[in-house]
């Protein structure tokens, strides 16, 4: 439902319109969303809860070769990204809140 529209609808097919941003973003299809989805148990690759928000997990890719890594809650993925997508810098940052973590 859309509380800004007279009727309540949307101007156009929710569905149809995911499916169409899964193939120009990721040039994956629904079905394979589907099966990484399915792949991954409903939860999020990193921190392997399925989304607490309801909201549906996020196709994380790599933006240097654009391929599709997998599925990942909002959280993480905003997570990954403010860590530049570096795995050194995700390294540096599990050593210190593993080191802070201990004492």
């Amino acid at each position: 439902m859309n509380p800004t529209t007279r009727t309540g609808l949307h101007k156009y097919c929710k569905p149809c319109h995911a499916g169409r941003r899964l193939r120009h973003r990721y040039g994956i299809e629904v079905s394979d969303y589907d099966a990484l989805l399915e792949e991954q148990g409903g939860a999020c690759a990193i921190c392997h809860l399925p989304p607490a928000d309801g909201r549906p997990l996020v196709v994380d890719h790599c933006h240097t070769s654009l391929e599709v890594r997998g599925l990942l809650c909002s959280q993480c993925n905003a997570a990954i990204g403010l860590l530049m997508d570096s795995p050194s810098v995700i390294d540096s940052a599990a050593a210190y809140v593993r080191h802070h973590a201990a004492a």
